[in-house]
């Protein structure tokens, strides 16, 4: 298991954490995540035998919205 941080642009409101929490939770090998609209971060716990951090960014991507950095 890994634990990556993605730092996301444009959330605005609670639906926005929302909407981005849901993309990730459907990255097959993703386990937990947790969204911060406050810091604009999302915090994925996930199998990295499946999953990358270019994975969740095009997670991110499809739900509207940009990873800036991953770290």
């Amino acid at each position: 298991m890994e634990k990556f941080t993605l730092k996301i642009s444009d959330m605005t409101c609670d639906g926005c954490a929302a909407k981005v929490r849901r993309s990730l939770e459907q990255v097959e090998g993703v386990r937990d995540v947790e969204v911060s609209l406050e810091k604009g971060e999302a915090y994925v716990l996930c199998d990295d035998t499946f999953v990358n951090p270019d994975t969740l960014a095009n997670a991110v991507d499809a739900a509207g919205f940009d990873v800036v950095q991953e770290y």
